[in-house]
């Protein structure tokens, strides 16, 4: 989401959104799509057809206007089919000026309009024509007329092609066309963008909240189905094989069915009559009165026999109809100028796909090699000279920007920054052959104020050496890929992907592989795979819900680990308050830090981000407490929201994504530590159940390696590399002194790239239970949770000296395990067991003495406020 909400609005946001998501897909699911009915609309139920052209044995419903003209017995029958985009008063002034001399039967084709219902098998034409002939035999209509608009042009020659003579004529209005003429001139590649705009259909349908507009709107399932179902080579065999008069009226400067297109129809079709309209695609509905006038003369002569079929037109138009076609590709030049413009556009997206695609457009002729190239060229110029002009011109700030936060990322800037000095001709050079990499580079150059003339001619002669390559390999390769694809039609779709797969595998795992910083990644990506200490608690600790779910039934209810800490809500489990645990230790003194609570920051109230700062300024200066300040919700868990802050400007930023309740704890340097405690009712002592130690990686300077080298060198830090890159991102290109020390981690989370080790054995001695034991005192009615304590060095936390909590967990803690990578999984699970068989045990004990459990309710908005913020 953009930058500029703020965090508690987004999940707003989202929540409102996944809830209209929901509603619609009720609403969908519940209240089935069902066009409304214009007036004097009918229906009939027609048999369902399947994509073999076999009835199916279900029905569906059919609607259709029945129009006859008053006081005319035995007009001619004229069936008008509209196109694969459907608006119901598409044909009605044409229908106004039809009426007076014929019968008009106006269906709406199954899938569209008041015909909408369940999912069809088939729209293709063929399908669509079959079953519209069961509307034609519901009205007994043995001879009729057709003319269709756009795809009901080729339903009108499917229903001809029937083996009938009961189509006695037909008309093209705007029509759909011959293959060679339609979109990008090839089958598969038409095919392949029916199949992206399908695919954007459905990803529209399932990812927006459209309570059934996207079923009965004007663009609908049935509309983009149609088209993937439809065979475009069919055409012409369609055309070919009719023999009965036929009208085409085509508008000159239609830009969706070209009058190129009309024109072939016309040529294969020697018995066709061709009239052309001026105006676009839909002035053939709109300049009606031409267009009725020609179809009243046309259909009146069919009707008596005097327009021509196929057996009476003259020897030269037979000759001409069936010589092979002329051309391909599309022949508007203003088509190919946009067709150039978009390939050059794309180029901004991807500039290697968009080779490919070019490629395999000059494969089949619709382009030419220079012609293709050309436009790949001016687009990869233009689009990296604009990613040069913004990185110059607004530096920075633009990384904040959505448009550009998506793809360029700190580290890549900080990284290019200490290159860029030393190489960057070479690197803009080998920028055009490393997939990826344009953007960060050239924005980088901007920034850098990198020569623009030195930039442009790196990037001039790299282009000039790889892109004709790339672009002539894709199309040589291309005509051997798309035979196979015509080949093996059915499995198109397999081909597609295990392309695309191959092709990502080889810029995501082949090429980072090439490089010693790739290899090191990946290595660290297999640890986190392999080893469980990385692994999500969900997938180390699954085997314990059998043992839970016989706790609770032994224990008299699933939530009675609750009643373990009677004081506390829901025994400090999940949603607990932190404020709530530090007020519990004020008697403790100095070995709690200072601490103070801000309270929530509603975005529609007037405190701001910028106001918080000056409090806790304010606090800092009355307690007295210094800098660092550790920030944390006060609803958390598992490390989300805590930030040490070193200055006001990071509090600022702290603030500005997180409007929650905050406390703000002064920070203790030194070892930190953790320790699960257990004491049973009745008793006044407690026992140490387990310590663990935290682990903060480090790496030491050498004055030759970037911070970067250093953090992937070293073994320990190399499986949280990816942590520590994105934490370090304006850091890694520095090159530290020699035996400086830096920290990659100050807080005790994994999600810091922090780790413990099991230290129960060394460090659980009389004198540190003894303090616990005092601490928990403090504590009302404690008896099960974890304390979180830092202190100068190991050895006084052996001797229990100068300890200080930084924080208290209640049962929450029994889910939790020592993530030891000297340990095993299994020893793991064994003290989560543990822990929460004592927890239950204390809980069922309080439990039988009157202490009520949580309820669900509590436990799942606790979830909620821990997760996102309360």
């Amino acid at each position: 989401m953009p930058t500029w909400i703020p965090k508690r609005k987004r999940w707003r946001l989202l929540g409102l959104y996944l809830a209209l998501l929901a509603l619609s897909h009720i609403w969908c699911r519940w209240v089935p799509p069902v066009g409304l009915p214009q007036p004097g609309q009918l229906s009939t139920e027609v048999l369902v057809i399947d994509d073999d052209g076999e009835p199916t044995g279900e029905k569906t419903t059919l609607a259709y206007q029945d129009l006859s003209p008053p006081g005319v017995k035995d007009a001619p029958v004229l069936v008008l089919l509209h196109g694969s985009i459907y608006t119901p008063n598409s044909f009605d002034e044409l229908i106004r000026q039809l009426a007076p001399n014929f019968r008009l039967i106006v269906p709406d084709l199954p899938g569209f309009g008041a015909s909408v219902g369940s999912d069809l098998p088939d729209y293709s034409p063929a399908t669509q024509a079959h079953e519209l002939e069961g509307l034609l035999d519901h009205l007994r209509l043995d001879h009729v007329h057709v003319a269709g608009f756009g795809m009901g042009g080729a339903v009108a020659l499917e229903l001809a092609n029937r083996g009938s003579d009961r189509v006695q004529s037909i008309t093209l209005l705007g029509s759909t066309g011959t293959v060679e003429f339609e979109w990008l001139g090839d089958p598969v590649l038409n095919h392949a963008i029916y199949g992206a705009q399908l695919s954007l259909y459905n990803a529209a349908h399932a990812l927006l909240p459209h309570f059934g507009w996207l079923d009965t709107g004007p663009i609908n399932f049935a509309s983009v189905r149609a088209l993937w179902d439809s065979d475009p080579l069919r055409f012409r065999d369609l055309l070919i094989g009719y023999r009965n008069p036929l009208l085409i009226i085509h508008a000159e400067n239609d830009f969706v069915e070209q009058l190129s297109s009309a024109q072939e129809n016309y040529r294969v079709v020697p018995q066709s009559v061709l009239i052309t309209i001026p105006g676009g695609h839909g002035a053939v509905l709109r300049d009606t009165t031409k267009v009725a006038a020609a179809i009243r003369q046309f259909v009146d002569k069919a009707d008596h026999g005097l327009e021509r079929t196929k057996s009476e037109v003259e020897q030269d138009r037979l000759t001409a109809s069936v010589k092979d076609v002329a051309v391909s590709g599309p022949r508007s030049r203003t088509y190919e100028f946009l067709l150039l413009l978009v390939i050059a556009i794309l180029t901004m997206f991807g500039e290697d796909a968009t080779c490919i695609g070019a490629g395999l457009l000059v494969a089949r002729g619709v382009l030419g090699f220079w012609t293709a190239l050309a436009a790949c060229l001016v687009g990869i110029l233009a689009g990296n000279v604009i990613y040069y002009v913004v990185g110059w011109r607004f530096g920075r700030p633009a990384l904040l920007h959505p448009l550009f936060s998506w793809a360029v990322k700190e580290s890549d800037l900080q990284r290019m920054t200490t290159l860029f000095q030393r190489r960057g001709t070479w690197i803009i050079f080998l920028s055009r052959f490393v997939p990826a990499s344009r953007l960060p580079v050239f924005m980088s150059a901007g920034i850098l104020r990198f020569s623009f003339w030195r930039m442009f001619a790196a990037l001039v002669v790299s282009n000039l050496l790889w892109t004709p390559l790339f672009v002539w390999s894709a199309s040589w390769l291309g005509q051997g890929m798309i035979a196979m694809v015509e080949h093996y039609e059915k499995a198109a779709l397999f081909i597609v992907v295990i392309t695309v797969g191959i092709v990502l595998a080889a810029i995501h795992i082949v090429q980072p592989l090439c490089t010693w910083r790739g290899r090191r990644l990946w290595r660290a990506r297999w640890r986190r795979l392999t080893q469980w200490e990385f692994w999500p608690a969900a997938w180390v600790q699954w085997r314990l819900v059998p043992v839970l779910w016989k706790l609770g039934r032994q224990s008299g209810g699933f939530l009675v680990f609750t009643c373990a800490n009677p004081d506390f809500p829901s025994g400090g489990f999940i949603g607990a308050a932190k404020s709530i645990w530090l007020r519990a230790l004020i008697d403790a003194g100095s070995a709690v830090p200072r601490w103070t609570l801000l309270p929530a920051a509603p975005a529609s109230s007037t405190v701001t981000a910028a106001h918080r700062v000056e409090t806790l300024q304010k606090w800092l200066a009355e307690t007295p407490t210094a800098w660092p300040v550790v920030l944390k919700r006060d609803v958390g868990g598992q490390g989300r929201g805590v930030k040490i802050c070193h200055s006001p400007d990071e509090a600022l930023h702290y603030f500005v994504d997180n409007l929650c309740a905050v406390v703000a704890q002064e920070y203790v340097p030194g070892a930190e530590f953790a320790v699960w405690f257990a004491r049973e009712p009745g008793t006044r002592t407690g026992r140490i159940l387990a310590v663990a130690e935290a682990q903060f990686p480090t790496v030491i300077g050498d004055g030759q390696r970037t911070l970067e080298r250093l953090i992937l060198s070293d073994d320990c830090s190399l499986s949280r590399g990816q942590i520590f890159l994105a934490k370090f991102a304006a850091r890694v290109a520095d090159i530290p002194a020699t035996g400086e020390v830096i920290v990659l981690s100050e807080l005790a989370q994994p999600s810091d790239g922090a780790y413990a080790l099991d230290a129960t054995a060394e460090l659980s001695t009389p004198e540190l239970a003894a303090a616990i034991n005092d601490l928990a005192r403090h504590l009302s009615d404690f008896h099960f949770g974890k304390f979180q304590v830092r202190c100068p060095s190991r050895e006084d936390f052996r001797a229990a000296k100068n300890l200080r909590v930084i924080g208290v967990a209640g049962v929450k803690a029994a889910g939790s395990a020592i993530r030891d990578p000297r340990r095993t999984a299994q020893e793991a699970r064994r003290q989560t067991q543990a822990q929460w068989e004592s927890c239950f045990a204390i809980g069922a004990t309080l439990h039988k003495g009157g202490v009520k459990s949580a309820r669900w309710k509590t436990i799942l908005r606790g979830w909620f406020q821990a997760r996102f913020g309360s």
